[in-house]
């Protein structure tokens, strides 16, 4: 059953930067952290918490000996499903500029728990309890959006089933939290993030889960400032500095067309 488990997890990882540290990191004879750099660090903490869905206990190496040599037909499986992803990636991925280390490409697509690796939410020693929706990052001045266009309400409160669709390539409707008042310190720090640099990052999704496996995101990048209205909710505009690709665009039913 793990081995189904860890080739589910496996899966969706389509960043390049991704596989390919990966890979040639999973293939070494002996592990060490020293020589990776801080992005490298990351990445090889986020695949920890693919696979493993829990904090390293400080640990990484341990955990990737144990599983090489305890489960090598398991291990020898992930390395044969990520080459898999990577010889079969049909999109470009682009680069992000941050103030900060963080392996993320935009168009790519990540776990709820890799994207918290990523921004040092998950760490070494703790795995934080976290519902999606929205995460503030204060040590980075950065926003994490967490969007399930079409929401069932299996899953998703009256007071959960935000208004959050794509209007164009470039722009992008979303609700803030229905207790999110525009006088808020929350909502005043979403709109005047551009006026004070706070970083706002998109994470969207079509479904909550598709074919019984939770559904990854896919990183849209940074989203700036353009308009609001209403309170508890409110009502946001964004401009992607990145065009959202047609693979994704077509992922919401209330995508409208480009014009």
């Amino acid at each position: 059953m793990w081995l189904v488990y860890c080739a589910k997890q496996q899966m969706h990882i389509n960043s390049l930067k991704l596989l390919e540290f990966l890979i040639s990191y999973l293939n070494q004879e002996n592990y060490s952290l020293e020589s990776l750099s801080e992005e490298e660090k990351i990445m090889l903490l986020m695949f920890h918490y693919t696979v493993w869905n829990d904090s390293p206990k400080g640990d990484l190496i341990y955990y990737i000996n144990k599983l090489k040599h305890d489960n090598k037909y398991i291990f020898e499986e992930i390395i044969e499903l990520l080459k898999y992803n990577r010889d079969n990636i049909d999109y470009m991925a682009e680069e992000i500029n941050l103030d900060y280390a963080c392996p993320l490409e935009v168009y790519a697509r990540y776990s709820t728990d890799q994207i918290l690796a990523a921004f040092g939410v998950h760490t070494l020693d703790h795995k934080k309890s976290f519902r999606e929706g929205v995460l503030y990052l204060e040590d980075k001045n950065t926003d994490l959006f967490f969007i399930t266009i079409n929401k069932s309400e299996k899953h998703f409160t009256a007071t959960t089933q935000y208004d959050d669709y794509a209007i164009s390539e470039k722009m992008f409707h979303w609700q803030s939290q229905s207790r999110t008042s525009d006088s808020s310190p929350t909502g005043q720090r979403y709109i005047n993030s551009r006026k004070n640099k706070n970083t706002i990052l998109l994470f969207v999704r079509g479904y909550r889960s598709e074919n019984s496996i939770t559904s990854p995101f896919y990183f849209l990048g940074k989203a700036n400032y353009v308009s609001h209205e209403g309170s508890k909710p409110i009502s946001f505009v964004w401009e992607l500095e990145k065009p959202i690709p047609p693979f994704i665009l077509k992922k919401s039913n209330k995508v409208v067309d480009v014009v």
